[in-house]
């Protein structure tokens, strides 16, 4: 299935990928990849899912924690102002996110508590 996934081709990767969960193979990157793919088709509550199941399993990646946060956020969830904090550390430790993520993070994860959106 991640083969598929970095060649895009997004439905047979999603088949593969649920065909090794089927068969009882499920690690961190099987639903970080399941994750991405929701994303992608814009199926927020699914890639959620999919994410922080890999989070849960002990997942470290920073940029699965991004896309956790902006899968909340799309859904209007105050949960990825937390999730939000947490890839920012993760950012800090890993020293290798994108900026703009990064900013993205900080200022609406600020914003919605500073407006009062979101409780802290």
């Amino acid at each position: 299935g991640i083969l598929y996934y970095a060649q895009k081709q997004l439905d047979k990767a999603k088949e593969d990928l649920e065909a090794s969960l089927a068969y009882g193979n499920g690690d961190i990157s099987i639903y970080r990849y399941l994750g991405y793919i929701e994303f992608t088709g814009k199926d927020f509550q699914g890639a959620e899912g999919q994410l922080g199941k890999a989070i849960e399993m002990g997942d470290q990646d920073a940029e699965d924690y991004f896309y956790l946060a902006a899968s909340q956020w799309k859904d209007k969830k105050c949960s990825f102002v937390k999730t939000a904090h947490e890839y920012l550390k993760l950012c800090s430790k890993q020293g290798d996110c994108n900026p703009d993520n990064m900013r993205w993070a900080r200022g609406d994860a600020a914003y919605a508590v500073s407006k009062g959106i979101c409780p802290q």
